[in-house]
């Protein structure tokens, strides 16, 4: 292991974004058990997830049998890998590490910091399809004139003269209500009520001088 720089590996996806974990020791172990000496506490991470050993030319890098595998520039690996300074790590699908090497002050820089990654090219769009433009409506044919109807008036240019309205009947008067009936003159019964007034006088002197004759003739069959 040189000992004018150290190597290092820098998150730059997963739980801490940009946390450099600095590779000191000849052995390391990755996992999500705190018992590694890189602990990554992601669902991706297996409890022991990879192991680093020491080259001369820098680290080889094994699977220890993990559940979502390990990757070194987007290839799983099968078998232990020797890793270059700008290589990228990736534990499972949401972890991706930077391995790189950093020159002690003064010495001369070996490795430079891994090229960024070019966003995916998007794919060509279409074009963008014009409509065909809808046809012109025709135009309508001018409304036809009816054909004149002839009656009674007069033709004047081609055309007939409408006939003379007639005029409206007024309707019939109502005949004048009769008028009342004059009331029935009362009938004076006055000189019936003097005739009968004079009958009963007349009457009564007649049974008077009937009485005052006969009544001594009266008086004297009976014994008085």
């Amino acid at each position: 292991m040189q000992s004018s720089g150290s190597y290092r590996l820098t998150v730059r996806q997963g739980p801490v974004p940009g946390k450099i974990l600095e590779l000191v020791k000849d052995m390391l172990t990755i996992g999500r058990d705190v018992s590694n000496d890189l602990v990554i506490n992601d669902a991706e991470v297996s409890r022991n997830h990879a192991r680093l050993t020491a080259q001369s030319g820098g680290y080889l890098i094994e699977d220890l049998a993990s559940t979502n595998g390990t990757f070194v520039n987007g290839q799983r690996l099968i078998s232990p890998k020797l890793l270059n300074a700008g290589d990228v790590v990736g534990l499972g699908e949401t972890i991706v590490l930077d391995f790189s090497y950093m020159a002690d002050a003064g010495a001369t820089v070996v490795a430079s910091a891994p090229p960024p990654m070019r966003p995916a090219a998007e794919p060509p769009t279409a074009p963008p399809v014009m409509p065909s433009p809808e046809p012109m409506p025709e135009p309508a044919a001018p409304p036809t004139m009816a054909e004149p109807m002839f009656g009674s008036g007069e033709v004047t240019g081609g055309m007939a003269a409408p006939a003379p309205m007639p005029e409206p009947t007024p309707p019939p008067m109502p005949p004048p209500a009769p008028p009342p009936a004059a009331p029935a003159p009362k009938k004076n019964n006055t000189p019936m009520y003097i005739g009968i007034g004079c009958g009963c006088l007349t009457l009564c002197a007649c049974l008077a001088g009937v009485t005052y004759v006969a009544w001594p003739t009266i008086a004297a069959a009976l014994g008085f």
